[in-house]
C-alpha cells in the first residue's frame, strides 16, 4: 500500500505498484505519545522537546567600564570584582557584608559605581 500526502495535510491510501517503485512517502507530523491514566481512555498528547534551563544563578560579566566613570553593575560584575560565587555574593548581602543594591531594572539589581569604588577603596 503506497501513502502520500496531499496538499492540505491530509493522507491518501492508494495501490503499490509493485515492482520498481520507490519506497512509500514518510508524512511528517507532530510526534504523538498516547498515555493512559487510570482505567480511563487514552489521550493523544503531543510530545515537545525538553527545554533547555538556565540554571539560574548569575554568571560573572567581564568588567568594561572604568570604576571612576558613572555607571551600573550588576551580580556578575560584583562576583568578577570580589572573586566571590553567586551563593556567596547573595549571602554577604544578607549579611550585611555587601551593600544593598542602589535600584532595580525589572527583576535585575544594580548597583552604582560610585557605590561599589567606596565598598573597594574603605
Amino acid at each position: 500500500m503506497k501513502v502520500s500526502t496531499m496538499k492540505d495535510g491530509t493522507l491518501e491510501e492508494g495501490a503499490d505498484t509493485g515492482a520498481g517503485s520507490v519506497a512509500p512517502e514518510v508524512a511528517t507530523a507532530p510526534l504523538i505519545q498516547t498515555t493512559s491514566t487510570g482505567g480511563r481512555a487514552t489521550t493523544a498528547q503531543k510530545v515537545s522537546a525538553p527545554r533547555k534551563r538556565n540554571g539560574g544563578h548569575a554568571k560573572p560579566l567581564p568588567i568594561l567600564l572604568d570604576l571612576s566613570q558613572p555607571g551600573r553593575l550588576r551580580i556578575g560584575h560584583l562576583m568578577t570584582l570580589f572573586g566571590l560565587s553567586h551563593a556567596s555574593v547573595h549571602k554577604r548581602l544578607r549579611d550585611g557584608g555587601l551593600p544593598r543594591a542602589d535600584g532595580k531594572d525589572g527583576r535585575r539589581s544594580y548597583w552604582k559605581t560610585s557605590t561599589v569604588r567606596a565598598l573597594l577603596e574603605g
